[in-house]
């Protein structure tokens, strides 16, 4: 009866952490794709557009030049509790962004501390 216990208590856990599993996988895949994002600062409007991919099973970014496509800048992502940190150099000025989700394809966050966010996606192979 013991035997029956625990093989039954391993099996409800490897059921558990696999779902947990798949659930933190969905939450990355939804960033895969190219975002147009718009943050709202005090010296105007600044337009960005990135790019999130799966490379060798680790998520990845780039900050991409709005007319080529080309990218400018690589991208520091982190991905805790369904929100994206970012953080990236250019024109020697370090960049903090906080993005999560906001519906089907779009995103929501912060600039910075303050400042606000809003990205929509533009292109995904994985949706």
């Amino acid at each position: 009866m013991a035997y029956l216990k625990l093989r039954l208590f391993v099996f409800i856990t490897m059921l558990t952490l696999s779902c947990d599993i798949a659930k933190a996988q969905k939450h990355v895949s939804y960033f895969f794709g190219k975002w147009d994002v718009l943050a709202k600062i005090p010296t105007g409007d600044k337009q960005m557009l990135f790019e999130f991919k799966d490379e060798s099973g680790q998520l990845t970014g780039a900050l991409l030049d709005a007319s080529s496509h080309k990218i400018l800048s690589p991208v520091n992502v982190k991905l805790r509790d369904n929100m994206l940190s970012l953080q990236l150099v250019t024109a020697n000025t370090k960049m903090v962004l906080t993005l999560k989700p906001n519906g089907i394809n779009e995103l929501k966050g912060v600039f910075g501390t303050r400042y606000p966010i809003h990205g929509i996606r533009i292109y995904s192979s994985y949706h």
